[in-house]
């Protein structure tokens, strides 16, 4: 008889989507490190000309779920995964908030202030669409939790 494990995710391989998921948080992380650490290196200016797509600090969602992409990895459960979705939901609510009041202000010329229409696509959707990855089959499986109706229950 296979003694099986009461632990969500042991002995499973860790799905792709979670694997991705804390590679890119990884990686805004330490690309928006990068960019306020060395800004007085970088041209004002190019960093500027990106300033109106992805707002002033683009990556906050995803280095507030570092922390629970890397626990979802190492020690899958449901808590994890649901705070992991709140900082992206979190993010998103803000992105679309902070596009609403600022769209059609005025920006005096200056691209700090500047919004463009494309800012949703990267503050918005993009952190949802990273929520909706979360909430798959694979990795709700992963996450053991059973109780949600997307995963059907073991036939006894």
């Amino acid at each position: 008889m296979k003694a099986t494990s009461p632990l969500p995710g042991h002995g499973t391989r860790v799905p792709l989507v979670l694997t991705a998921f804390a590679a890119f948080c990884v990686l805004a992380t330490v690309g928006e490190c990068f960019v306020v650490l060395f800004q007085s290196v970088l041209q004002s200016t190019s960093y500027a000309r990106v300033i109106p797509f992805v707002g002033w600090v683009p990556g906050m969602p995803y280095m507030f779920a570092l922390f629970w992409a890397i626990q979802l990895r190492r020690r899958p459960n449901t808590l994890a995964r649901r705070a992991a979705l709140l900082m992206l939901i979190l993010g998103a609510t803000f992105g679309f908030i902070e596009f609403l009041i600022s769209f059609h202000r005025e920006n005096y010329g200056n691209p700090w202030l500047t919004v463009s229409p494309w800012r949703p696509l990267v503050m918005v959707a993009l952190p949802l669409l990273w929520s909706a990855l979360l909430m798959s089959r694979p990795v709700v499986k992963f996450c053991g939790a059973r109780s949600l109706a997307t995963v059907q229950a073991a036939a006894p």
